[in-house]
């Protein structure tokens, strides 16, 4: 995500750029639904950490 904020990009297009390359809501989804610790809402807050 950095390369793309030093690329003048803002957060949310930078986590949105990312979110494209790595997934990272999905595995953390999947890794918490593994758990039986899915909350939806704790899912969401840790997707807008920017």
């Amino acid at each position: 995500m950095v390369q793309f904020t030093e690329q003048g990009m803002s957060c949310p297009e930078a986590h949105n750029q990312t979110d494209k390359i790595y997934n990272y809501f999905e595995e953390l989804e999947k890794w918490q639904r593994k758990r039986g610790n899915l909350d939806v809402f704790e899912v969401e807050k840790n997707r807008k950490h920017c």
